[in-house]
């Protein structure tokens, strides 16, 4: 459970990359974050729903930021409403989705 790390505002690199067999995530400690590391759920081709509203604070969508989700058939970004840039690899290779809202 992410709440042993306590409140933290930014995210190690790579953190939570290739984790191929997780397929929950609850995100809810991460909600004084401002800023991700690169390819922040990279590779995390189990998860099959995520939600992203605790990520509100984020600005800046980084590099890979979950890419090769390959599990993910949906995805709401509306809780991403105050990301002003998105770097490449954004949801790249997310062969699965079929719905943004």
């Amino acid at each position: 459970h992410l709440s042993v790390f306590g409140n933290p505002i930014q995210i190690p690199f790579t953190f939570l990359q290739m984790h191929h067999h997780l397929t929950s995530l609850d995100l809810n400690p991460l909600t004084n974050v401002t800023e991700l590391s690169q390819y922040f759920l990279d590779g995390c081709g189990g998860l099959m729903k995520v939600d992203l509203s605790p990520l509100s604070k984020v600005t800046v969508l980084p590099l890979g930021f979950m890419q090769r989700c390959s599990g993910l058939t949906s995805l709401d970004l509306s809780p991403l409403s105050n990301v002003v840039m998105i770097e490449g690899g954004f949801l790249g290779y997310c062969t699965s989705l079929m719905a943004l809202d």
